[in-house]
């Protein structure tokens, strides 16, 4: 509860690759910082764990101002909520089919 505070929105995605990672995960939720560009990535062993990384982020890194995410069912679970709300870290949700709204699907090009 006194974790500690970002000064920016983050915006977040699920990112799968080609490829398994070094610790064998096949998918990852990146955090990227709206203003910052800071990026996080968090590997997964599947799409489920998305609120056990965005705990873990949150004691890593600080809670953020607002979390910017699309409509994927393993984002938009009661869990989530609960923890941004326990944070006071409101939702922003891309519309659908625009993903362009959303920071985080440019920077996995990046990434």
């Amino acid at each position: 509860m006194n974790a500690r505070r970002l000064n920016e929105g983050y915006a977040t995605d699920t990112i799968f690759a080609n490829c398994k990672a070094q610790d064998g995960s096949p998918c990852a939720q990146i955090y990227v910082g709206v203003d910052s560009k800071f990026v996080s990535l968090e590997s997964m062993q599947s799409k489920s764990q998305m609120p056990r990384r965005l705990l873990i982020f949150i004691r890593t890194w600080g809670a953020m101002h607002f979390l910017w995410r699309d409509m994927a069912k393993e984002e938009d679970i009661k869990a989530v909520n609960d923890i941004l709300r326990s944070n006071l870290a409101p939702n922003r949700f891309s519309e659908p089919y625009n993903e362009h709204q959303n920071p985080a699907e440019r920077k996995i090009l990046d990434v």
